[in-house]
């Protein structure tokens, strides 16, 4: 039976969804922003930072391989910078103002790590994706703030969750965004009173490194609601509004950007 389900499988007519995504025009809203990007050599990072230098901004994206941060550049332009290095770095925000030759506007906690072990995690699998994914942002944030105060800064601070934040979850990743999802709001109601804003977004299946899917596969996805895998370009337009001025209303905000998927 097994082997007719296979072959039934393998002839009956694919479903294939393609995506073209609206897109606003560049307007130079982040003109005058000096963004600082972990994770931002490839997949919604990549994405973040080429319309964030579209829209006017100084960026500089953080990563440990050269190779794919140089390629980055090389691709969305020598507007951006780029640093390597550790999120867990205790001085990464001094290396990258250096960096970036001007005081730090934005951080985007975008780095992040998916460990899928079907269920079987060790201790190892946990500490690793609660590091990266929600120690590191964490620390990264709490200096940062401190930082804008001193320097009288009407700081911004953007985070990449995940709707898998927004359910419940027994994996380290769905874990760690919850938590972050968590932090954002308390970092937010603790500093509206510095005039620094601090939100996330929560993207779903993206076309993306960590996913292993390209924006030019085939995005039919039968377990989305929306029956489609997201292309980081679409997160990266929510992202730079969160991240402009004509934002300033929105603070301790968690935008789902998942077609309504978390809606389960």
């Amino acid at each position: 039976m097994s082997k007719i389900r296979k072959i039934y499988d393998a002839l009956r007519p694919k479903k294939i969804t393609y995506c073209n995504i609206a897109t606003k025009k560049a307007s130079e809203t982040l003109r005058d922003k000096y963004i600082v990007i972990t994770g931002g050599s490839s997949g919604i990072g990549k994405a973040i930072a080429k319309k964030s230098v579209e829209e006017g901004a100084n960026v500089v994206i953080i990563g440990r391989s050269e190779e794919k941060l140089q390629n980055t550049i090389n691709d969305i332009g020598e507007e951006a910078k780029y640093l390597v290095a550790d999120v867990n770095d205790s001085i990464l925000l001094e290396k990258a103002e250096e960096c970036l030759e001007h005081q730090i506007t934005n951080i985007v906690n975008n780095a992040g790590i998916y460990i899928n072990h079907s269920g079987d995690y060790d201790l190892d699998d946990f500490e690793k994706t609660i590091n990266t994914n929600l120690k590191a942002p964490f620390f990264i944030t709490q200096k940062y703030i401190k930082y804008c105060i001193e320097n009288d800064i009407k700081g911004n601070v953007l985070m990449t969750a995940s709707n898998r934040g927004l359910m419940g979850d027994t994996t380290p990743y769905g874990i760690s965004k919850a938590g972050l999802i968590n932090c954002v709001q308390g970092f937010a109601r603790d500093n509206i009173c510095n005039g620094i804003r601090v939100n996330a977004i929560c993207p779903g299946m993206t076309a993306s490194d960590i996913n292993g899917i390209k924006k030019s596969d085939n995005l039919y996805q039968e377990n989305c609601k929306g029956k489609r895998v997201l292309l980081a370009e679409e997160i990266a337009e929510v992202a730079c509004f969160l991240m402009s001025d004509v934002s300033k209303c929105i603070n301790g905000a968690i935008i789902p950007c998942d077609e309504g998927d978390y809606l389960r």
